[in-house]
């Protein structure tokens, strides 16, 4: 169900009917909830991912790899150096930043 159903639908639950006015409501409330994640800044608490260095590209004493070599990292507040080799997230967490979104809820 879309954001303004379920608004509209708990507002009628709590009045006991619909009325033209509700819908508006509902239709204000979800633009305004809309508007205000689009404004939230996001970070990134954690990240973890995988990669698969191809053949010949790590280089040791010994020589190069003869076959592809599988990494994996996570980067995260306790851990937050990035490897050189970016790779695709497998997984992550994001939060909102509370500090830096808390002049757009209008609540404290």
């Amino acid at each position: 169900m879309a954001l303004k159903e379920d608004i509209n639908k708990a507002f009628e639950s709590s009045v006991g009917g619909s009325s033209p006015e509700i819908s508006q409501l509902s239709g204000d409330l979800a633009k305004a909830i809309r508007d205000y994640i689009g404004e939230l800044t996001f970070r990134v608490e954690s990240l973890t991912g995988d990669t698969i260095l191809a053949t010949g590209a790590v280089v040791t004493n010994t020589g190069v790899n003869t076959l592809p070599v599988k990494i994996s990292f996570t980067v995260s507040s306790d851990n937050p150096k990035l490897p050189t080799d970016q790779s695709n997230a497998l997984v992550s967490v994001i939060k909102v930043d509370e500090n830096q979104n808390k002049s757009l809820s209008g609540v404290s």
